[in-house]
């Protein structure tokens, strides 16, 4: 069974935690939705490169994109951290109303990231209302454990993924992303069995979970998918074994339109139901 929500914890500000490929288009609905959430017009917004490979040229795309969403009055700066610029990059996250940690490597990301004055700030900032987005690698990076290493397997066995702390923006989760894109099914199974009291979410490409005090809601044009130990069923038959052998593990679908919980996976159908 998982833990039950800490009350701090509800006072952690918005995520926006992205399946990567999302459409960057202005009229794009997960974009568009993280520049609203942060401010709109007014927002001062920090593009996080870290996890990049082209950070020069992936940082202009964004920003690019984000400019024409806020309009000209916005702020917007790009930042990696890999520099030894950490002092200044916390200062720019400090003083940010969004920041958006765009694609990549999750090792490049933590490895520079990670145990830094950045995290120290992100997560203060996050708790007084800075909005984190995150795309693929920075998405994966918000959980307590990010599985980095891992092959995709019809029958995958328990050594499959090679987990490592994350940021701890959102807890009690495990994150995947490009999730039917590229078959992930059997990779989270293998961090339910090694994280049983752990919700699997596995999100589809231009697909975003937005994330506040323990509840999520599934905006895109793809699927999130939630994979839930904690049904008094559940039980792994694993016992050393080479292949995955899992019992009593609900699963859900969620497409745009639904929220759920993190503390017991429940899942509610408000399409059609107006924003209070």
């Amino acid at each position: 069974m998982r833990e039950e929500s800490n009350p701090a914890a509800d006072d952690r500000g918005t995520l926006v935690i992205v399946g990567g490929h999302e459409n960057k288009e202005w009229h794009e609905e997960i974009l568009s939705t993280f520049v609203s959430l942060s401010k709109g017009n007014e927002a001062n917004l920090v593009v996080m490169t870290t996890a990049s490979q082209k950070p020069d040229k992936v940082g202009a795309k964004y920003a690019e994109a984000l400019q024409k969403l806020t309009g000209t009055d916005a702020s917007i700066a790009v930042c990696d951290g890999r520099d030894g610029d950490l002092e200044q990059v916390a200062k720019c996250i400090a003083q940010a109303t969004g920041v958006f940690f765009v694609g990549g490597e999750p090792c490049r990301l933590l490895g520079a990231l990670k145990g830094t004055v950045v995290e120290e700030v992100l997560h203060k900032s996050n708790s007084e209302g800075l909005v984190i987005a995150g795309t693929s690698a920075g998405a994966l990076m918000m959980g307590d454990v990010v599985f980095m290493d891992g092959e995709n397997r019809t029958n995958p066995s328990e050594d499959t993924m090679k987990p490592g702390p994350g940021m701890s923006l959102i807890r009690q989760v495990l994150l995947d992303v490009h999730f039917a894109e590229r078959g992930r099914c059997g990779e989270m199974l293998c961090a339910i069995a090694k994280f049983p009291d752990h919700l699997g979410i596995g999100i589809d490409e231009n697909t975003a979970v937005i994330y506040r005090g323990g509840c999520c809601r599934v905006i895109g044009s793809g699927a999130v998918f939630l994979f839930d130990p904690s049904h008094p069923d559940f039980h792994d038959h694993t016992n050393g074994t080479d292949d995955l052998a899992l019992v009593g593990v609900r699963l859900h679908v969620l497409p745009k339109g639904f929220e759920f919980r993190i503390e017991d996976g429940s899942a509610v159908d408000i399409r059609g139901v107006s924003a209070q």
